[in-house]
């Protein structure tokens, strides 16, 4: 095997010595037992995160336990134990009123003991540590404190009291050092009881593909040109600035198609009918992984005018279908994307419209951007994330 390394922005790991490497994490972590605390289905963002995290841990040899809480009904997910919402509860909106009184007052009083460790996968779980110990929070944002209008008030406020009980945790892990910064600055917590370590991706599944043949398989017209946008549309996604720098590239590009995949919402409804884009903008909803890989390899350019982002999963997810991205300059964008990115501020629609011109219009740029792209996903990996997480672990567990 050659003298090759993979980096996770935070520490270099050898392939040549990976075996040795495993079978001493191994030694460090034999004997205990962890539980993972995780609300979040694997067709999420956080879900998906954690769930490859978990998988990877496992595959390591950690002796480790998934709990889903707070679900509608029982899954069959391997290692991972079910928690049912009380049956008339069953159904509600997540992020209403009730799920987050339930999350905050219910569930964490209800976490299983005998565990050498918890390790709770969201900040929006911070209430678990104010019931067990040690415990370890992965803090992938400060959206409740950042960004006032994407909950409702009180839903925000229990967001609020979850961040006050993080600070009850043993260590913190942070998915960027944006997300680690933002939180120190909201907060008064030990630095040296913090660690940053980057999510990673599935570079055997998200893989270049045929373009012509992905926008056959979703039946999509061959001679469009389509930019596309993955995520959700709360407020903190900026489709106005997305929609808008569209409407403009739309004026000068034949054939432009706008392909939004994430669940939807009445406002950006009303921006697409405001700026007549009806019949110019396609929004799928939620889709399977399959079909997300697909959209990646049947678009042209990624489009990600995000205000505000823990980390930005879209980003790498391009990178590895080799789709140049247009992004926003914001929070951690500039660190995930690595330089291999256009960035243009969030607000400023004109600059959003005009890089997305450029990526469209310049081969020279757009093979560039895709070379730096590729480069740059190769230092995220889920198992490194595994293998960091459970160094802090045998870490916590050793003081």
């Amino acid at each position: 095997m050659g003298n090759h390394t993979i980096s996770n922005g935070a520490k270099l790991y050898s392939l040549e010595n990976d075996i040795n490497y495993s079978t001493e994490l191994t030694d460090r972590i034999s004997g205990y037992n962890f539980l993972i605390i995780n609300d979040h289905l694997p067709n999420t963002g956080v879900g998906k995160s954690t769930f490859k995290t978990f998988s990877e841990m496992r595959k390591i040899g950690a002796d480790i336990t998934m709990l889903l809480p707070h679900q509608d009904k029982e899954y069959s997910f391997e290692g991972v134990e079910t928690q049912l919402r009380p049956k008339p509860l069953r159904g509600i909106k997540k992020h209403g009123l009730p799920f987050e009184l339930l999350s905050y007052y219910y569930f964490p009083r209800r976490a299983p003991e005998g565990y050498s460790l918890y390790h709770v996968f969201s900040q929006m779980l911070g209430r678990y540590c104010a019931f067990l110990d040690p415990t370890v929070v992965t803090c992938c944002d400060s959206i409740a404190f950042r960004v006032e209008h994407n909950h409702n008030k009180f839903p925000q406020h229990l967001l609020k009291k979850h961040f006050c009980d993080i600070k009850k945790s043993n260590r913190i892990v942070f998915v960027s050092e944006h997300a680690r910064k933002d939180y120190l600055d909201l907060f008064d917590y030990d630095p040296d009881k913090t660690k940053i370590i980057h999510n990673g991706i599935d570079r055997d599944e998200f893989t270049p593909g045929d373009k012509t043949m992905a926008r056959e398989y979703l039946d999509l017209p061959q001679d469009a040109v389509i930019i596309l946008n993955v995520g959700s549309e709360d407020p903190r996604k900026n489709m106005q600035t997305l929609m808008r720098s569209f409407e403009r590239v739309r004026r000068n590009v034949d054939n432009g198609l706008l392909i939004r995949v994430g669940a939807k919402r009445d406002e950006t409804t009303s921006i697409i009918y405001e700026l007549g884009l009806e019949n110019d903008v396609l929004r799928t909803g939620p889709v399977s992984e399959e079909e997300l890989i697909s959209y990646y390899r049947a678009a042209d350019v990624l489009c990600f005018p995000t205000c505000y982002e823990g980390f930005g999963m879209p980003v790498l997810e391009a990178f590895a279908t080799e789709l140049p991205v247009v992004s926003s300059n914001t929070t951690s964008l500039p660190e995930v994307a690595g330089g291999a990115a256009l960035m243009t501020d969030p607000m400023d629609v004109e600059g959003m419209a005009s890089n997305i011109e450029k990526v469209l219009d310049d081969n020279t740029l757009r093979s560039e951007l895709i070379q730096k792209g590729t480069k740059r996903v190769a230092n995220f990996s889920w198992e490194n994330a595994a293998k960091e997480t459970l160094e802090l672990y045998a870490d916590v567990l050793s003081k």
